[in-house]
């Protein structure tokens, strides 16, 4: 009896050797993918940060509301530079 008891206990022995050498594995094997999913997601991240500024830019630089509002303001700069020298020329008599 003892023996067999001695045999169930070895038994019992390896085997949680061998679960906790599996779980070792799958927990280094998980740790290897958490890292890889981490460099990926790095690299997609700073391939959209480098993208999107480019396409915003040439949105925003194409737009005809952009347009318009650049003649609007150098139209406005002209008309004030012509009111400040209309009224400095009224000021001297």
């Amino acid at each position: 009896m003892a023996r067999a008891a001695r045999a169930a206990a070895a038994a019992a022995e390896r085997a949680t050797g061998e679960a906790a050498a599996r779980a070792e594995e799958v927990a280094r094997q998980a740790r290897e993918a958490a890292a890889a999913a981490a460099r990926a997601a790095e690299e997609a991240a700073a391939k959209a940060e480098a993208a999107i500024p480019a396409s915003l830019v040439k949105k925003i630089i194409s737009s005809w509301e952009f347009i318009l509002f650049l003649v609007a303001v150098f139209l406005a700069s002209v008309f004030a530079a012509v009111a400040i020298s209309v009224g400095l020329s009224g000021l001297i008599p």
